[in-house]
């Protein structure tokens, strides 16, 4: 991902031009290729550029089509011909134009509702000069990562937390409740905050306007809940679902090398297959590779077996990491991710060696990641909750005929069995090897000790 940075000065004092090329500077590991900033009176805006596209390649940031309008963004549009589709009744050539170019135009047309025509992982911010007014935007998913701190007079913002703890406005104090939810839980509650307490993150679907000293953040997009997809032939969803799974990986092979984490399984021999095929009817010389992780002696593992098997059919060379002998909570080298906040992660040092062999064969990785949850049947009493009962049944039956068995109930009978056989008693306050003088600043301990909070476990960690 390219890096972000920007300072407005909500009093109109100038913003310090040293200061944001130090900041932007900062980001050079996440975009080594060039680092580039604009200052105009009170605000100011860096850029370090990791081109993961072919219009990429060619990019400068920060970039202004008028000179009075300037954007930086760490940005991978979807569904590109069809925005440039959408802009083109309105004058311009847009074929060539990068990512944040066409976020440019979109804004042009549409104003601060671009954001509805965008589509993909994105997260910028674009300085309006005629309107005297910062908008900033971070795309459905929270893919990409924003964040910012109003101190004073001064709003900073970037994709990188460390960068803003740079700037000598933002204070160094810890925020207490995110660290104790780190400590209990295992990561912070509320994902609005971070550990630091001047530090906010902009959420999922959320744009961030400033304009004279006011500062607000909105949400732009809720996942709409409508009634359920049906298909008459059980076929036509699988050809639909196959439609929308060959655009998702169309849309993420805009590059000359990339390398797919590929374990043998469904998920990610699907992705790789795709790809590969696309590749192929491309015509593009661009270059696949696989990675995947073994375990030889710690685990019962197939997977390198069906790695392989995928990789010859795939006509895929590959590249296998034996995970069993990485040391658990261990940073590997020097390279390794260099995590802001905590985290539970105790498989840095083989992560640090995945990223930085998929990195000798292009700046794009592709994964199954997710599909396990996507794919997952519904319990009837899931389906009991939402849906009519003689749907239900129909739904039921179905799901007998096609895999000769009956539908999960649902009810999670084994898991509560489990968690009952392994409770341990309540206690009314926090546990004894937290600092108590701590537990009682916060005021929740018996809040904190009742509470049933499901695992988290995210598939991107937040580094930098």
């Amino acid at each position: 991902m390219s890096g972000i940075v920007g300072i407005l000065q909500l009093d109109g004092a100038p913003v310090e031009g040293r200061l944001l090329q130090n900041l932007t500077e900062a980001m050079a590991f996440r975009g080594p290729q060039a680092q580039a900033i604009w200052v105009q009176g009170r605000v100011g805006l860096g850029h370090a550029l990791l081109p993961t596209t072919l219009e990429s390649q060619r990019e400068q940031q920060p970039c202004s089509l008028d000179g009075e309008v300037w954007i930086t963004a760490d940005a991978r549009l979807d569904d590109r011909a069809g925005l440039q589709q959408r802009l083109a009744p309105r004058g311009g050539h847009l074929a060539a134009a990068t990512d944040a170019e066409l976020i440019l135009h979109a804004y042009r047309a549409w104003g601060e509702a671009c954001v509805q025509h965008l589509l993909g992982d994105f997260c910028f911010a674009l300085w309006d000069g005629r309107q005297q007014r910062l908008f900033c935007a971070r795309d459905h998913f929270g893919v990409k990562l924003f964040y910012f701190a109003q101190a004073g007079n001064t709003l900073v913002f970037s994709n990188t937390l460390n960068v803003i703890r740079q700037h000598p406005a933002v204070s160094r104090r810890l925020h207490e409740p995110a660290i104790g939810d780190f400590l209990l839980f295992g990561y912070n509650v509320d994902a609005a905050t971070t550990t630091f307490a001047d530090i906010r993150r902009l959420m999922p679907a959320q744009i961030l306007t400033a304009s004279g000293t006011q500062v607000h953040a909105r949400r732009y997009w809720q996942l709409p809940i409508t009634e359920p997809l049906r298909f008459t032939r059980p076929a036509d969803c699988v050809d639909r679902f196959k439609e929308l799974l060959q655009q998702a990986v169309t849309d993420r092979l805009r590059t000359d090398g990339l390398t797919v984490w590929m374990s043998g399984g469904l998920d990610s021999t699907s992705v790789a297959a795709l790809a590969a095929a696309r590749q192929v009817e491309s015509g593009r010389p661009a270059t696949l590779t696989a990675m995947s992780v073994y375990y030889d002696d710690l685990i019962p593992d197939d997977e390198r077996e069906y790695a392989e098997l995928a990789g010859r059919a795939l006509n895929l060379p590959i590249h296998f990491l034996p995970g069993d002998r990485y040391p658990l909570f261990e940073g590997g080298s020097a390279t390794a991710p260099h995590y802001p906040e905590p985290v539970e992660e105790p498989m840095t040092a083989l992560l640090t060696d995945q990223l930085q062999t998929s990195l000798a064969n292009g700046n794009v990785v592709l994964t199954g990641d997710g599909g396990d949850e996507l794919l997952f049947p519904s319990g009837l009493a899931q389906m009991a909750r939402s849906l009519p009962l003689p749907q239900v049944w129909h739904d039921a039956c179905a799901y007998v005929r096609s895999h000769k068995e009956l539908p999960p109930l649902g009810l999670g009978l084994r898991a509560k069995l489990r968690a009952w056989r392994q409770r341990a008693p309540v206690a009314d306050d926090y546990p004894n090897w937290l600092n108590q003088s701590f537990a009682q600043r916060r005021g929740q301990a018996s809040a904190a000790a009742r509470r049933v909070l499901p695992p988290h476990h995210a598939l991107l960690a937040e580094r930098a």
